[in-house]
């Protein structure tokens, strides 16, 4: 795996690991971590599987080994020492890399992308920060105009913790409200997820894979909103007589059932943790919608009643 995530350039690959195919087919053999590695590789690459029995040049084989070895920073038996980089530096060396093999079009939405999740880490991360060295330290650098960033503070150890209300808030709350589509975003952050396990950050791998779990849940609320705006009956007319209640905001799924998606306010009481309101909303939906909705998730919804049933005429963004 580290001698495919060496590689600088899309390219064809053979490879030979006996046994290794089977593994990564096995969801009880493998990480999500690993898979998802092995999937970003697939879709950069054209990956070849050399059968067990047929061995690949020797030349070949040595040259993939040492690929390895210092992509893991391990060379000639010693360890790489640790990067000091800051989550600027890190930032910057990551879209460095990825000008190597990918189109210009490309890299202007990465540049996009990875541009808000610094402005995001600079102007909110400070709110997570529980040491109270470290928050000293941005209370006195917010006095002095001339004082470095949260990005120019701290490491990117900071940064896999920043990814679930990254996706999970921020980018449904700002690009949602404008032109640009977070669909691009998944892979971004899918990308540097596994960036990031082969740098010498002494960044803990299974930060890496929560925020690749992170990665996977955006991409599954991205896809229900797509689908659901796919399937909804469309030019949908009722009289106003027939219509004898509608709802249009921010709601979040209670329970989901094959086919059923059951909905309750958002909000909550700060002092008992109620709801505000006792108003639920329950909808009918196609069982490939209600498959990859889950509790929790909040989304905007517009719904009229009609003879006793909620029916979805629009829906939004959804906070995970």
């Amino acid at each position: 795996m580290s001698g495919l995530e060496a590689l600088t350039r899309p390219v064809r690959v053979c490879v030979y690991s006996p046994g290794a195919r089977q593994a990564t087919e096995d969801p009880a053999a493998t990480t999500p971590e690993l898979r998802s590695r092995l999937a970003e590789q697939h879709e950069r690459h054209e990956v070849a599987w050399i059968p067990d029995t047929t061995p690949p040049a020797c030349s070949d084989h040595n040259r993939a080994l040492e690929l390895a070895r210092q992509a893991t920073g391990v060379t000639g038996g010693r360890v790489r020492p640790l990067l000091r980089d800051t989550i600027e530096e890190a930032l910057d060396r990551f879209l460095a890399e990825q000008r190597k093999f990918l189109p210009e079009e490309t890299l202007e939405e990465y540049n996009s992308i990875i541009k808000f999740l610094q402005y995001t880490l600079n102007n909110y991360g400070p709110i997570d920060l529980f040491d109270e060295d470290e928050k000293r330290l941005l209370e006195d650098a917010s006095a002095n105009p001339e004082s470095k960033t949260f990005c120019q503070t701290f490491g990117p150890k900071k940064i896999p913790g920043a990814i679930g209300m990254f996706l999970g808030y921020y980018i449904p709350r700002t690009l949602g409200t404008n032109a640009e589509n977070p669909d691009g975003v998944g892979p971004v952050m899918r990308r540097l997820a596994n960036w990031l396990i082969i740098q010498s950050y002494g960044i803990p791998a299974v930060d890496v894979q929560h925020m690749l779990e992170h990665v996977e849940e955006f991409a599954s609320a991205q896809r229900l909103r797509r689908r659901w705006n796919l399937l909804r009956e469309p030019d949908l007319e009722f009289d106003e007589s027939e219509i004898e209640d509608s709802f249009a905001g921010s709601l979040r799924i209670r329970a989901v059932e094959p086919g059923v998606i059951q909905f309750e306010e958002p909000y909550e009481d700060r002092d008992w943790g109620n709801p505000l309101s006792n108003f639920s909303l329950t909808v009918t939906v196609p069982h490939e919608i209600s498959e990859l909705a889950k509790p929790g998730w909040e989304m905007h919804v517009e719904a009229i009643l009609v003879k006793g049933a909620w029916i979805t005429s629009e829906t939004g963004d959804i906070y995970i």
